[in-house]
């Protein structure tokens, strides 16, 4: 199982709405906070973020949006930051996180996109990671498909949750 933790107000809200309605028809997917829906032998557990974290679980993805929601993060172990790189530089500290996946517009950054309209996007992975399975995912592209504007960090961290929790092949059969 994959616990996603989300931090940060409104966008969190609309990646943990997406968890619900996108994914959980394909994975079982229990959510925890404003509207709480469980199912039994979930694979995403979805939950929103507490002030200050300490996390000795291993399949955990830590999604924060917006730079000024950081958290105290600590004891992480083997877990993965999602972070929001738009329009800023990685937050102080975030080199003691262990693993984190960038998602911004820069070519740095760990996921970033090579295409963006209305209507799709393709979401550029840069570089290789493994998902919480081992399995590694080498460097490639997903092509989006939109159901309306979205804002970027939404992509690319929906597309991160799917990657690390072993989901990839749902990428493509999603309408985001």
């Amino acid at each position: 199982m994959t616990t996603v933790l989300l931090g940060g107000g409104n966008l969190s809200r609309r990646i943990f709405d997406f968890l619900g309605r996108a994914v959980a028809p394909a994975v079982p997917v229990s959510l925890l906070g404003h509207r709480t829906v469980l199912c039994a032998a979930p694979e995403i557990l979805a939950a929103e973020l507490p002030e200050a974290v300490s996390i000795r679980g291993e399949h955990t993805a830590v999604v924060l949006s917006e730079p000024d929601c950081f958290p105290a993060l600590h004891r992480l172990g083997e877990s993965v930051v999602i972070l929001n790189t738009i329009g800023g530089e990685l937050p102080p500290g975030a080199d003691h996180w262990g693993k984190v996946i960038t998602c911004g517009l820069g070519m740095r950054d760990t996921l970033t996109f090579s295409s963006l309209t209305r209507e799709g996007a393709v979401v550029s992975l840069g570089r290789s990671l493994r998902d919480f399975s081992g399995a590694w995912i080498e460097p490639e592209e997903f092509p989006l498909a939109l159901g309306g504007p979205r804002e970027p960090f939404f992509l690319l961290a929906a597309v991160a949750i799917l990657l690390v929790s072993g989901q990839k092949g749902l990428i493509s059969r999603l309408t985001f």
